[in-house]
């Protein structure tokens, strides 16, 4: 995420986003991230901005995500990746899956070809979720965007070392994972084909 992309990390590139839009921004980070906590020391932000350090190295993207509710104070929380550059506003969304009292929901989007499906929805809820498995039930992709309450995921009988899919998947279980659909494009830059993506996207804006 210190990578450089038209003069800016791609850090800024996502404070930018989420800037002002939420009361506080948690950056949930691993060992030896001593350089990221002192560039995000280095950047003047609207939002408060937090770091939790994982509790354990290898704890998984599942651990670090509860290890860093301690730091939330709103009941409802709002999870991105930390490679992802997200075009949709959640603005509506987010109060929507407040105002509902929703557990938990997950934004998805249909696949442009790049990155496989790895969803099913029946009945406004999402029924499967397999990030490494794919079929033709399948129809849509987890856009990297999800809304928990603190609360529940305090209250989850989830320990140890896991991937935030594991939080996902109880939510499933539960028959409470909503979803909301969206359209918008996203980008990653967790492999060289999305790095490149993302810097023709951002010539291209200018």
């Amino acid at each position: 995420i210190l990578l450089e992309f038209g003069n800016k990390t791609f850090l800024q590139h996502q404070i930018d986003l989420y800037d002002g839009v939420f009361n506080k921004i948690i950056f949930a980070l691993g060992h030896l991230s001593q350089p990221i906590v002192s560039h995000l020391n280095e950047i003047r932000t609207k939002s408060k901005t937090v770091c939790v350090i994982d509790p354990f190295e290898g704890c998984g993207t599942g651990a670090a995500f509860r290890n860093a509710m301690q730091e939330c104070e709103e009941d409802h929380v709002a999870v991105t990746y930390g490679d992802s550059y997200l075009l949709f506003d959640p603005c509506e969304s987010l109060n929507s899956f407040i105002e509902n009292k929703y557990k938990a929901a997950m934004v998805i989007t249909r696949s442009t070809g790049i990155d496989k499906n790895n969803v099913e929805i029946k009945g406004g809820f999402v029924k499967r979720y397999e990030k490494n498995h794919a079929d033709n039930l399948l129809q849509y992709l987890d856009y990297g965007l999800s809304y928990f309450r603190k609360s529940d995921i305090l209250s989850c009988e989830i320990t140890g070392a896991c991937d935030l899919s594991r939080y996902h998947d109880n939510f499933i279980n539960c028959g409470v994972l909503r979803y909301y659909l969206t359209g918008d494009p996203y980008h990653e830059i967790g492999s060289k084909l999305g790095q490149t993506r993302f810097e023709g996207f951002l010539k291209g804006r200018k």
